[in-house]
């Protein structure tokens, strides 16, 4: 019995060790993973500059009409070696019908700011009429080349969510 007794111990001891090891290899894998991801997420956010298809759909809105709508967008971005966004487009598309080129609103990214994995920004709309309206949106990218975000509108209290695709 005193034979088994020591058996378990020394199981004990060799498993608590083994946890250690494993945990601080885990660990370190971990830490040198996040650090590898951190710096290429700045790399690749330079490579976000370009054309871009992006897609909102307008979740909720105190303006009935404006629910459930979806609008085309196409921007070009650019992304400046201090991590600014700047960017214009124009709305080109509300659900799933082109807008004649006359009657397209006009959008000005006015502030953008790179901030880890996300992107802020504020934008300002002017519409064929001359009225104009602004907004925000955060930016979480998939991939280099797909985002998907979330925002407000200063018309008629829009939340949207947004899809875009290099």
């Amino acid at each position: 019995m005193k034979i088994f007794k020591n058996f378990i111990s020394v199981l004990g001891v060799i498993s608590g060790i083994t946890v250690f090891v494993t945990l601080y290899i885990d660990n370190r894998f971990l830490r040198e993973k996040l650090k590898y991801y951190e710096s290429m997420q700045i790399e690749n956010i330079k490579k976000l500059s370009g054309k871009w298809n992006i897609i909102q759909y307008i979740l909720s809105s105190s303006y009935k009409p404006y629910q459930d709508l979806k609008l085309e967008y196409i921007f070009n971005i650019i992304i400046t070696p201090e991590n600014e966004v700047k960017g214009i487009g124009e709305k080109y598309k509300e659900n799933n019908k082109i807008i004649k080129r006359k009657y397209r609103s006009q959008l000005e990214i006015v502030s953008g700011k790179v901030v880890k994995d996300y992107i802020l920004l504020v934008y300002k709309e002017k519409d064929y009429r001359g009225y104009e309206s602004s907004g925000n949106i955060k930016i979480y990218f998939v991939t280099d080349e797909e985002f998907i975000g979330y925002g407000e509108s200063s018309v008629a209290q829009i939340k949207s969510i947004f899809y875009g695709k290099k």
